[in-house]
């Protein structure tokens, strides 16, 4: 289980973004996404989604790192990995 973490940066756009995605397994063997989004230097904000199964809650994370990593076109800029 890995968590990520990425950021969008465009100077010249004004883009200056932080996301980080948290997975956890539940009390009651289900999963959770902990996803904290924001503007970089600010403390931003958190949703958690709930899951039954692993292969869904992994399905749901491609889908947002897809999102994320191809967001050029309507951010300005794509989000890249942070160690």
């Amino acid at each position: 289980m890995q968590d990520y973490r990425l950021k969008a940066q465009n100077p010249e756009k004004g883009i200056y973004r932080w996301y980080e995605i948290k997975q956890a397994q539940d009390l009651l063997v289900g999963w959770s996404l902990i996803i904290s989004y924001g503007r970089i230097g600010h403390k931003g904000q958190s949703k958690i989604y709930g899951f039954k199964t692993a292969e869904e809650k992994d399905k749901f994370l491609q889908k947002i790192l897809k999102k994320r990593l191809t967001s050029e076109r309507r951010l300005g800029c794509n989000y890249t990995f942070v160690d």
